[in-house]
């Protein structure tokens, strides 16, 4: 939480989120093992879905880029100064 207003309003929403998401993780696993006849086809599955949750949740997808930004970056690349 570097950077951020310390209150303690944050501070125990952060707290809400990280035991929410432990909890939303944990009853997801005991679905998945409940649902498949072994813990080997549970694995398989869990990986399928938390490869799709990190594809969907903004780690993996690229941001959009503006035209500025490529110029800008482009501009700099080009330049004899950088490659020193």
């Amino acid at each position: 939480m570097i950077g951020f207003e310390w209150n303690v309003g944050k501070f125990l929403y952060f707290y809400y989120f990280i035991f929410m998401s432990f909890t939303y993780f944990s009853m997801y696993g005991m679905m998945i093992i409940s649902l498949t006849p072994g813990p080997e086809i549970a694995a398989v599955f869990m990986s399928f879905f938390i490869s799709f949750w990190n594809l969907f949740s903004g780690y993996l997808i690229a941001r959009p880029v503006s035209k500025f930004e490529l110029k800008v970056s482009f501009s700099i690349l080009l330049k004899k100064q950088s490659f020193s």
